[in-house]
Order: C-alpha cells, then structure tokens, then sequence
C-alpha cells in the first residue's frame, strides 16, 4: 500500500507540473517533423522560451544521438524561464545520459530554492535524478538531508521513482 501510494504521488506530482506548464508536449504540427541535433542544439540557443522548450521536447526522444545537447540541457536547468527549466529536467531524465555531469546539476536545480517556479523545477529535477536509478542515490540521500522541506520531498519522490 506505502509503494502504491509512493508511485500515486510521484505521478500525480508529473501530471500537476506538465499541466502547471500551460505549454504543449507535443511537437506543433507546423514545425518539421524531425530536425536534426544541430537544429535543435541551435533552437536551445533562441531567444524565445517557447522555442527553447519546443527543442527540448523533440531532444527527449533522441536518445543517445542528443548527447551534444547535454551542456546546453543543464545550463537549461538556470534559464530565466521556468518552463524551459522544468522542461529540461524532464528530457535530462528521459535521455538518462551523461549522469556524471548531469546527477550534480539537477541536485544544484533541486535545492536552488530561490527562482521562480522552484517548486515545479524542484520536484521535477528530484523525478529526473531518480530516473537514472542506482547511481543518483548518493545525490539523492545528499538532497534528503536537505534543510529545505521541498528538497526533501522531491529527493523522496526521485528515490521512489528509481
């Protein structure tokens, strides 16, 4: 029942920060069907938020060919915008790559408390952490002994989502 409850509120914490966003998920159907990485590493460097988000959803589901995106998805995890942040932790936990340079800028992203939509980046970043498994759990316990109640709570979701 404790593990059914855990996945219930992980999932309902997803579900309230992908509706919180007010941005699709999904590629506009009037954008190209598929660019390639440099399009989209170039897009992550454009000025307007929606872009930006708009290359991060398509680079979620790159695989191991979004590898060259890596430095801009964690430098993503400080942009001014709060759905380009949220939207970088989530494809940073999907891609699962590069956990070296990744598992420690979404713990930063994680107790940086401080930025607007902190809360939705927090939880999100916390999912994103959990979601490379075994090796975040080190980052995971670190965010658990956290002063901040918030930390703490996504650090709980991360470890029951891995």
């Amino acid at each position: 029942v404790g593990m059914i409850r855990s996945i219930s509120c992980v999932l309902l914490a997803v579900l309230l920060i992908l509706s919180a966003t007010r941005r699709p998920l999904v590629a506009d159907e009037s954008e190209p069907a598929s660019r390639s990485i440099d399009q989209l590493v170039t897009a992550l460097q454009d000025p307007t938020a929606q872009t930006r988000i708009q290359a991060i959803v398509e680079l979620a589901g790159q695989g191991p060919a979004a590898v060259p995106a890596i430095p801009l998805l964690i430098g993503a995890l400080q942009d001014p915008d709060g759905g380009v942040r949220v939207g970088a932790a989530i494809c940073l936990g999907e891609l699962r790559l590069e956990p070296e340079a990744v598992m420690p800028a979404l713990l930063a992203a994680m107790e940086d408390t401080t930025v607007a939509d902190s809360r939705r980046v927090c939880t999100t970043a916390g999912l994103a952490l959990g979601a490379y498994g075994e090796p975040a759990m080190p980052a995971l316990r670190t965010a658990l002994a956290s002063d901040e109640l918030m930390v703490r709570r996504s650090a709980l979701a991360g470890s029951a989502a891995s």
